[in-house]
């Protein structure tokens, strides 16, 4: 099955939100999901019951990667997913959450700009703090 790619630039929040919950009703289970906001872009991708989180702030940015403080880190134990232009990457399972929270983080971006708290980790290692 290829993987669902939708972008959408949020002008009108609730449009935004209407057009992630039409996606998740349609059964994107494996997809790659953007939010472009003029402060940020939210990246969403889906691999089955899991979902991988990263926030960019400008172009080149390393931006803001999801963790899972539930999970114990190992790199060892890795999730696949594949982006829209076909590359698989396995990322470590305690950097991903259950797709539900990904949905939710979604529409959180797309309703007010801001993230859940307590999920970011700073890959840029600038000092900032993620929209919370």
């Amino acid at each position: 099955m290829a993987t669902q790619s939708l972008e959408i630039v949020v002008q009108e929040p609730s449009e935004a939100v209407e057009r992630l919950r039409g996606a998740q009703a349609e059964g994107a289970v494996d997809a790659e999901i953007w939010l472009l906001r003029a402060s940020a872009s939210l990246c969403a991708l889906f691999a089955g019951e899991r979902c991988f989180l990263m926030l960019l702030r400008y172009e080149g940015d390393a931006g803001f990667l999801s963790r899972n403080l539930e999970l114990k880190p190992d790199d060892a134990v890795t999730t696949a997913f594949t982006l829209s232009n076909g590359q698989v990457d396995d990322l470590p399972l305690h950097w991903t959450h259950p797709a539900a929270a990904g949905w939710a983080a979604l529409e959180r971006f797309a309703e007010t700009g801001r993230l859940p708290s307590s999920m970011w980790f700073n890959d840029s290692r600038d000092g900032t703090a993620p929209p919370v």
